[in-house]
């Protein structure tokens, strides 16, 4: 509901680095475009797998809003 989207909205906001939202941006489009619709959990572990190659550690709430941001 819209606490969900507040609390995204605020994780999303707190990420000051734009390379790394372009980054997480990038894999959620590529997860998309790979695994298509329906396939949350598998894309979610991609993007996350991905990240963690780079070491890169991202908050769950910043993915899901680049998720929606790409879904939308």
């Amino acid at each position: 509901g819209e606490y969900l989207r507040r609390l995204v909205a605020a994780k999303t906001a707190s990420i000051r680095d734009k390379r790394i939202r372009r980054i997480v941006e990038d894999l959620v489009a590529a997860a998309e475009k790979q695994l298509g619709a329906g396939a949350g959990p598998d894309k979610f572990a991609y993007v996350v797998g991905e990240l963690a190659a780079q070491k890169l550690k991202v908050p769950r709430a910043v993915i899901e809003a680049a998720v929606r941001r790409e879904t939308d």
